[in-house]
């Protein structure tokens, strides 16, 4: 429409254009100058019809930008829609203007056009007050059974505002696995060998010695020791503690390794952990298998056990008992445990 209005106003300018021509003809006929007079009309004519031939190539022009700009915006809107991710847009009323299929989705309305404001739909999403519904009071919300992560971003007009709904619930659950408790299960594996045939002081000066480094170790690695007999221990410490000390590759059997007292033989340990696992029974069950198993590979050796995976720190000395068939029977428990 605007492009015809340019049109319309080119060539009443050219009409003008024409009409001084005309008039200076006529001037320049009283003072019988007429070749200069037509010269001037053909001059006018043919810089109208050059400007003319300009516009049409800038309309041309302005034409396909314009017509470029609806597909990349139809583009765009397309792919708004089809992201896993619930998308609205809100007016400065809290109104909405408009939002993707997902969203629908995700409030139990799949196919459903929304209408009204957002707030009529999620009443316990909190803006800030006299904010204008541009700053949200919290950007966790549960809906349903699915944990959702709000954002709010500006939106492509000045009054607009996005909101997005993104699910967390297996991200959450994840993180809280991970961070969350783990259960350890320490024991001198060699005791009967290395510790049971000494003279009753120098058995408490090694089990003294035992226990202060592992005491200086749980400390320093952020973990709870609890010695529940002689030989054995109880480790409890979150995912972060446990990282810690797998990027220490579990150094405490090296340093229990080097005590030397009356003991003729290397007293060695064998830990095992459970990990990844919500329910504390579950944890325990894991870390009776991970000790299990590292008593079955010979033991002086760490093993972290998750129900998905295994892993392995240590086993540096030779064990003084060669695997037995009891032992192999053990490690094939474990691992189908």
């Amino acid at each position: 429409m605007f492009r015809k209005y340019k049109r319309q106003l080119l060539w009443l300018a050219g009409l003008f254009a024409i009409a001084m021509a005309a008039l200076l003809i006529t001037v320049l006929a009283s003072w019988h100058h007429w070749a200069a007079g037509v010269a001037v009309l053909v001059i006018a004519l043919g810089g109208l019809a050059l400007l003319d031939q300009t516009q049409r190539v800038k309309g041309d022009l302005e034409e396909t930008i314009e017509k470029m700009e609806e597909k990349i915006e139809l583009a765009h809107v397309e792919l708004l829609s089809h992201l896993p991710v619930g998308l609205a847009y809100i007016d400065a009323g809290g109104y909405l203007i408009w939002h993707n299929p997902e969203l629908g989705r995700i409030l139990g309305r799949e196919g459903q056009k929304l209408q009204g404001k957002i707030r009529n739909y999620l009443p316990e999403l909190h803006f800030k007050k006299n904010s204008r519904f541009s700053e949200l009071l919290s950007s966790r919300l549960v809906i349903g059974e699915r944990l959702m992560k709000v954002s709010l971003y500006p939106g492509p007009g000045k009054e607009a505002r996005i909101l997005t709904f993104d699910d967390v619930t297996e991200l959450d659950q994840r993180v809280a696995r991970e961070e969350g408790p783990v259960i350890g299960i320490c024991l001198i594996d060699n005791f009967a060998e290395a510790v049971l045939p000494l003279e009753e002081e120098d058995k408490s000066a090694v089990l003294a010695e035992i226990d202060k480094i592992l005491g200086e170790w749980a400390l320093s690695m952020d973990v709870f020791l609890r010695k529940f007999a002689e030989d054995r221990y109880v480790l409890l410490m979150t995912g972060s503690s446990l990282r810690h000390c797998q990027a220490h590759s579990f150094e405490i059997l090296d340093r229990i390794r080097t005590i030397e007292r009356a003991n003729k033989i290397p007293v060695t340990l064998s830990i095992g952990i459970g990990a990844a696992e919500e329910s504390m029974v579950d944890l325990g069950r894991l870390a009776r298998t991970a000790v299990d198993l590292a008593l079955g590979r010979g033991g002086d050796q760490v093993v972290v056990k998750t129900v998905e995976k295994v892993y392995f720190y240590g086993g540096n000395t030779e064990a003084v008992e060669k695997r037995t068939r009891v032992r192999v029977r053990v490690v094939a428990r474990s691992l189908k445990t």
